[in-house]
């Protein structure tokens, strides 16, 4: 059976989840990335939730902003804020975020998120893993949960952000659909936001469609792509 993993960075590590088959087979907190992919060593896709790359490192083509967040971004319309801009790698060598949005400012960049400025180590971590290890892709949840939205309702994007409740019981309602109970029996995640476990189990849903050769990808070429 086809074993995929998705995997949801945190400020205090990562929450895993495995598909097998199709279905939930495990649910887990983990410090580090490569603690996670060595439980996952055996998935054929393992995909995460921060940028992995940047086809603009120096601001100069493109002022900064990627061609995959863009494309991203007209793919759920007018929900597009919910998709981040990822800045230019450079921004997050600065010593504090202030500093950091003062100078993507002054030149016209995407400022780097209070999300993925608390999420520094773990894109280091996984970009890093990225380098040598062609399992591991991008995705982002919302784009994910857009895809599945698409896929099982004649509707074309979710209203309510997943951080409300009509929102997230939105999402649950959407894993459901394709058989993905998130529960507590799994174990191993009562100290994780109940976002967390969503945004895990819907990027596991999108590595088991990278796998099975049916994912979309934006754009649909190209080196730096997200994928649901």
């Amino acid at each position: 059976m086809t074993l995929c993993a998705g995997a949801d960075a945190r400020a205090g590590g990562w929450v895993l989840v495995l598909l097998k088959g199709g279905h939930l087979h495990a649910m887990e907190r983990h410090r580090t990335f490569p603690d996670l992919l060595s439980r996952a060593q055996d998935a054929e896709v393992v995909t995460v939730d921060v940028p992995l790359g940047h086809d603009d490192p120096d601001g100069v083509k493109n002022k900064g902003r990627r061609a995959c967040d863009i494309s991203a971004r007209r793919f759920v319309g007018p929900v597009a804020d919910r998709i981040d801009l990822a800045p230019p790698p450079v921004l997050f060598t600065y010593p504090d975020r202030s500093q950091a949005v003062r100078e993507a400012t002054a030149k016209g960049w995407p400022t780097p998120s209070e999300r993925l400025w608390s999420l520094r180590e773990r894109m280091e971590e996984a970009q890093a893993a990225a380098q040598v290890d062609d399992r591991i892709v991008e995705v982002h949840p919302e784009l994910s949960f857009h895809a599945l939205l698409r896929e099982e309702t004649d509707r074309d994007h979710l209203v309510r952000p997943q951080a409300t409740w009509d929102g997230l019981v939105e999402r649950l309602g959407l894993l459901h659909k394709v058989g993905l109970r998130p529960a507590r029996s799994f174990g191993g995640l009562g100290l994780v936001t109940p976002q967390d476990v969503l945004s895990a189990t819907v990027t596991a849903w999108s590595a088991l469609r990278v796998a099975e050769r049916r994912a979309l990808s934006f754009p649909e070429t190209g080196e730096i792509r997200l994928w649901c």
